[in-house]
């Protein structure tokens, strides 16, 4: 039942890459007055709603307090570890209510996803399943009465699906788990192909060269642009082979064989898997791919013997 209302969820997120996509076109456009108003906030959890104001007025973080956040989250893992997950969870949330005062710092991200396996290790799954869900919509980490950025964000998708196949996991939905391992891998696999795509094209132009036209580089800081660009290409080489369709498989039978699956069918899924990720054009393409995407890994897991 969660996997189906994730499933519903990721719809839902499809609709805003879209419109990221082709917001470009409109604009000489006048949108209808529906159009124009933005969707009702949902009603959401105590946790990780405390803050209305837009993230556009949020301060500046001090230093201070991303110490005492950091603080807090190290209080919740020793709590986790000690297995008194009600006192876990009191830290994660005073370590949000401090986050929620300004606005997201990129490197405070993960700290939001430990919020779901802590309330599933609470023996609070429809939470958890809740918190997973606004999550991926963007909903939290709550910055204003909007969805933020994160719904278009395909590392944050990458993250939130990684949590979500976990949380499957440990209540035992392996098929469904490998569902969502999939939409993981095509994310990924995807992103892998975007960077080194574009380490290629800067080597190849030899970016370096040309890195501002309107200041002066010296020989030795062009030196070390060109040493940077071809580093950067190696790591994208490097991670690409741990996107093969060989490694795809190996990845997904870590899910498949507590599904009891036959190896040729996860070959099946490793190539679509592939082929969907290599026919995007950009991260958002990726995104919008998902909803189809699951569409077809559904039936081949799902109604397939």
């Amino acid at each position: 039942m969660g996997a189906l209302f994730f499933f519903l969820v990721v719809l839902a997120v499809a609709y805003l890459v879209a419109i990221k996509l082709f917001s470009s076109k409109a604009r000489t456009t006048q949108p209808s007055a529906s159009a124009a108003m933005p969707p009702a906030a949902p009603e959401l959890s105590p946790r990780l709603s405390h803050q209305q104001d837009s993230a556009a007025d949020k301060p500046r973080q001090s230093d201070e307090s991303i110490k005492q956040i950091q603080e807090w989250v190290s209080e919740a893992v020793k709590c986790k570890g000690e297995k008194d997950y009600e006192k876990a969870l009191k830290y994660l949330d005073k370590a949000y209510r401090e986050a929620a005062m300004y606005e997201i710092i990129s490197n405070h991200l993960s700290h939001y996803t430990r919020l779901p396996a802590y309330l599933q290790l609470a023996k609070k799954n429809d939470e958890g399943w809740g918190q997973l869900n606004l999550l991926a919509n963007g909903i939290l980490p709550h910055r204003g009465p909007n969805p933020t950025e994160l719904a278009i964000d395909i590392d944050w998708r990458i993250e939130v699906s990684d949590k979500t196949r976990l949380f499957l996991e440990r209540e035992k939905k392996f098929e469904q788990a490998l569902w969502e391992r999939c939409t993981k891998n095509m994310l990924s696999t995807a992103r892998a192909m975007r960077k080194h795509m574009e380490a290629s094209e800067a080597v190849k132009n030899e970016d370096w060269k040309n890195y501002d036209s309107n200041r002066y580089f010296s020989e030795e800081l062009k030196e070390g642009l060109k040493k940077n660009a071809l580093w950067s290409l190696e790591h994208a080489e490097k991670v690409m082979q741990q996107h093969t369709i060989e490694a795809l498989k190996e990845d997904l039978w870590k899910t498949a064989k507590k599904a009891k699956f036959e190896q040729e069918r996860v070959g099946g899924l490793a190539a679509e898997v592939f082929a969907t990720a290599m026919s995007t054009k950009s991260k958002l393409h990726a995104l919008a791919e998902v909803p189809d995407f699951m569409v077809r890994t559904r039936a081949m897991i799902f109604t397939e013997k």
